[in-house]
């Protein structure tokens, strides 16, 4: 079951600068080294691997000069259930200082 943290990201950005963007600011965060955005052919998903391995999956749709990213279900690791809504929270607080990007 998706929870309603980060459940649609929306930008005028490309993926591959979304992403560009996304890592940088990861780096600069306590989520370093165990959470990244990987790319699914034309959707993807994030990854938290740190005690376990867990997944938020996005499908996304491309729209004009951006795109729009739907949360479609998660693989939540037995291990980060109790995490799971404070990373999503820590990544919609970056995302959200991106330019031309809104998130829900």
């Amino acid at each position: 079951m998706v929870n309603e943290i980060m459940k649609e990201i929306k930008t005028s950005k490309s993926l591959e600068n979304f992403f560009e963007k996304i890592t940088r600011a990861i780096k600069k965060t306590y989520l370093n080294g165990i959470v990244s955005f990987v790319k699914d052919k034309n959707d993807f998903y994030v990854q938290f691997d740190r005690f376990g391995v867990s997944k938020f999956f996005f499908e996304v749709n491309d729209f004009e000069t951006g795109f729009i990213a739907t949360r479609k279900k998660d693989s939540i690791a037995f291990t980060h259930h109790i995490f799971k809504d404070k990373v999503a929270q820590t990544l919609k607080d970056l995302i959200s200082k991106f330019d031309e990007t809104e998130i829900k």
